[in-house]
C-alpha cells in the first residue's frame, strides 16, 4: 500500500479527518439492526468503527498502521458502555481473520491505497470474509472528480485546525497530481504551525472506473447491487460526488 508517514504522523491524520462525519450515518441506515458483526478495513482511528460499535454491533477493525490502532484504543477506553470492538494489525490485500462477516465496509477512499497488484487479491479476501447473506460497501470519490483537475504542484491552504496538546492553530495544506500512466493520483498534505513544517503525509490513489470495479467484483466472485452517488442514497451519474459501491456474494 503506497502510504508515506501515516504511521509517523497518525495523531495529525487524526486531526484532520475528526470533523468528517457525514458517511457515519450512511452506514448505520444500511446495517440491520444490532447486533451486526461488521469489519472495517483501514479502520484507522476508528472513526467510522467506533460509531456503529456504539450503535450495539460486534465490530472488527484491520489497518496496518499500529499508531492509528493505538489511537483507536485509546478512544475505546474513554468510552462508556461494553463495547464489541476487536482492533486488528494487518494488510487489507492479503488477512485471514478465520471468519465471516454481515457486513464489510471500506470507507472513504481507502480502497484507492490498493495499487493495481493488489486491489483484486482485497476483493478475493473480502469474499472469502463474507456471509453468504452479507454485504460490501466501498465508498470512492467520484474518479471523473479525480481526472478532471489539473495539477496543483504549490500546496494550497486546505483546512486549520487546533492541536489540543499545545492549543496552537495547525494549518493543512495539500499538493497534487496525476500521473496518466497508472492512473495514480498523488496527493501531499503539508502540516505548519506558526509558519514551520511539523508534519507531512504522502499517499497515491489509485483511480479506477466503474466499469473496472464492476468487472473487478464480479471477477472476484461478487454481484454488484448498488452504484450511489452521494450518502443520501442517490444513484451514481458521471456528476456525482462519491462512487459507493454495495455488492453481495454472486452465490447469495
Amino acid at each position: 500500500m503506497a502510504i508515506e508517514g501515516y504511521n509517523l504522523h497518525a495523531w495529525y491524520y487524526e486531526l484532520s479527518h475528526a470533523s468528517f462525519t457525514e458517511d457515519i450515518d450512511f452506514y448505520k441506515t444500511k446495517l440491520d439492526p444490532p447486533p451486526q458483526t461488521i469489519l472495517e478495513l483501514g479502520c484507522g482511528s476508528g472513526r467510522v468503527l467506533l460509531p456503529l460499535a456504539e450503535q450495539g454491533h460486534a465490530c472488527w477493525g484491520l489497518d496496518n498502521a499500529r499508531e492509528m490502532l493505538d489511537l483507536a484504543r485509546k478512544k475505546i477506553e474513554r468510552l462508556t458502555g461494553n463495547l464489541q470492538v476487536t482492533l486488528i494489525q494487518g494488510d487489507m490485500a492479503n488477512f485471514n481473520l478465520g471468519r465471516t462477516f454481515d457486513t464489510i465496509i471500506i470507507p472513504h477512499n481507502t480502497f484507492m491505497h490498493l495499487n493495481s497488484v493488489e486491489w483484486r487479491p482485497c476483493l478475493r479476501a473480502v469474499r472469502r470474509h463474507l456471509a453468504p447473506t452479507g454485504r460490501l460497501l466501498i465508498d470512492l470519490i467520484n474518479p471523473y472528480q479525480l481526472l478532471a483537475l489539473e495539477d496543483q504542484p504549490t500546496p494550497q491552504i486546505e483546512a486549520t485546525f487546533i492541536d489540543p496538546r499545545d492549543q496552537q492553530e495547525v494549518v493543512q495544506s495539500a499538493s497534487y497530481s496525476l500521473h496518466e500512466e497508472g492512473m495514480a493520483f498523488h496527493l501531499n498534505w503539508l502540516f505548519e504551525k506558526k509558519g514551520e513544517k511539523t508534519a507531512e503525509i504522502s499517499a497515491i490513489y489509485t483511480v479506477r472506473l466503474p466499469h473496472q470495479l464492476q468487472l473487478g467484483l464480479k471477477q472476484t466472485g461478487f454481484q454488484l447491487i448498488k452504484m450511489g452517488g452521494n450518502y443520501d442514497g442517490d444513484d451514481f451519474v458521471e456528476a456525482s460526488e462519491r462512487l459507493i459501491l454495495e455488492a453481495t456474494r454472486s452465490d447469495r
